[in-house]
């Protein structure tokens, strides 16, 4: 009986040994995969902070808050819309009574003039426009009544939109790589 025990115990202390060398590689395996992990983790955090970092120096407009609109200040707000005999669609806020979508063109300095890439403008980003004067006109491409502001100025409406294109470009600004190069537009 002894004998039976011992080589049982024996045996049995083996593959307590056998396991337990296996859990430290393993925890050992664990572990390296671990940091490695970490340290990818921590390069793209870096990257991108460092990307932001770089757009926020290269602004060439800044955007801005609602809040930020001075309430004496005779405003619009509209998105590019371009469809026929239109440029601008009025966003609702401004015009919740209407059932109908009102489009309008905008006469001055706006968006257009900065030759901001084709992507960008198919994002949905707002515009406040700082409106001088509003007039009525026979739209002949529309063939209706249409509106049309002239402006005095132009901001874009926080945060800047770029779709999936801009992931590691600010929200706070236009940079200079959304304009587009000449002849690319």
């Amino acid at each position: 009986m002894s004998r039976t025990g011992s080589v049982g115990a024996a045996y049995g202390d083996l593959v307590v040994l056998s396991y337990g060398r296996e859990m430290k590689k393993r925890t050992g395996l664990f572990a390296i995969r671990f940091i490695i992990i970490v340290i990818i983790i921590g390069v793209i955090v870096v990257t991108i902070g460092y990307c932001k970092i770089l757009d926020s120096q290269d602004s060439v407009k800044k955007a801005i808050r609602i809040e930020d609109i001075s309430p004496d200040q005779d405003y619009i707000l509209a998105k590019m819309i371009r469809t026929t005999g239109y440029d601008w669609e009025l966003v609702e806020e401004d015009y919740k009574q209407s059932q109908y979508r009102l489009f309008c063109n905008i006469r001055g300095p706006n968006p257009d003039d900065l030759h901001l890439e084709y992507i960008f403008w198919s994002c949905d980003n707002t515009y406040v426009f700082y409106v001088l004067e509003c007039r009525e006109y026979f739209n002949e491409e529309a063939n209706e009544l249409s509106l049309e502001y002239i402006v005095s100025g132009w901001d874009i409406l926080y945060p800047v939109n770029r779709g999936g294109f801009g992931l590691l470009r600010t929200n706070k600004h236009i940079t200079s790589k959304d304009i587009a190069e000449p002849g690319q537009r």
